[in-house]
């Protein structure tokens, strides 16, 4: 049996090694993700990055399991299958990062929020999603797309009517189709909405985000796989992978025009931009939508 450590695992994790056994839901290149009765987690290689569903080890590759093989959390250590044993003895517990702290009226006080917007426009330009085709269904992935930008369309109209006025229901409404839109893993209508519920809820904008996340709670577990619904669950509470919370935290110390942290927020965005296949530019997507709210 192969030996390693777990690094750290983030609190949505931890709450699906509490219940002390389950089994291999998804097997993937370089992760697998583990169930528990009604929860689901991602176990990664040394190359994961931290996220509230993720569960970092020192191993360079997973091999060897398959979808069903059991696993079991005891004596501090997880072992799965008959393959590995990783020990739990040193392994942090990753909190959940802060909101920021804006004024007492939970309004945004970023005077630099305009250039920030227009630098992450400058790094979408460059970058493009990496789409993987479907040969045996081209239409498919074309209609997806179009569904794709249109409810991105409607969506944008919702976000910039009042809460609550017939112009943002019946927008919100009218965008059902993005959840669940596009192909991959995660799909790019839901990386969208992780994008634009976690800056919402990271900029205290409460109203909206209570109301798109009540919307997507509604409606995602009948729409989407379950994987990207464990990721929309998080993103409801303002939890994504560290690599969202970096651009948003840049973000947050915009106040005034700083040559040295506009270029720490470029590098932090291009680097969201090019996570995984296109899960990191369409999330990126989604915190432009909801910035461009706040203006």
């Amino acid at each position: 049996m192969r030996t390693g450590h777990v690094k750290e695992y983030g609190l949505l994790a931890q709450s699906v090694l509490d219940e002390k056994h389950g089994d291999v839901f998804a097997v993937f290149t370089n992760s697998i993700y583990l169930r528990s009765s009604d929860k689901i987690c991602c176990l990664g290689t040394a190359s994961l990055v931290t996220g509230p569903l993720n569960i970092g080890t020192d191993l360079p590759h997973i091999h060897g399991l398959a979808i069903g093989d059991p696993w079991v959390h005891s004596n501090n250590a997880i072992t799965l299958g008959s393959g590995y044993r990783l020990s739990t003895d040193t392994a942090a517990c990753v909190k959940n990062r802060q909101r920021y702290s804006a004024d007492k009226s939970n309004k945004i006080t970023l005077l630099n929020l305009p250039c920030c917007i227009s630098t992450m426009e400058q790094i979408l330009s460059s970058h493009s999603p990496n789409i993987i085709s479907n040969k045996h269904n081209n239409t498919t992935s074309e209609l997806a797309q179009k569904q794709l930008q249109h409810c991105s369309s409607l969506l944008k109209r919702a976000l910039q009517q009042p809460v609550l006025s017939a112009g943002f229901e019946d927008s919100l409404t009218s965008a059902i189709g993005i959840i669940g839109c596009g192909d991959g893993l995660t799909p790019a209508g839901d990386d969208i909405l992780v994008g634009i519920l976690t800056t919402l809820h990271h900029f205290n904008t409460n109203s909206y985000q209570s109301h798109i996340s009540q919307w997507v709670k509604s409606y995602a577990p009948d729409r989407t796989n379950r994987i990207s619904l464990a990721h929309l669950m998080a993103a409801c509470d303002g939890q994504a992978v560290d690599p969202v919370h970096n651009v948003l935290e840049l973000i947050s110390l915009m106040d005034v025009p700083d040559e040295s942290k506009q270029t720490l927020l470029s590098t932090s965005a291009s680097k969201l931009a090019g996570y995984g296949q296109s899960s990191g530019y369409y999330t990126l997507t989604g915190i432009l939508m909801a910035l461009n709210t706040m203006l």
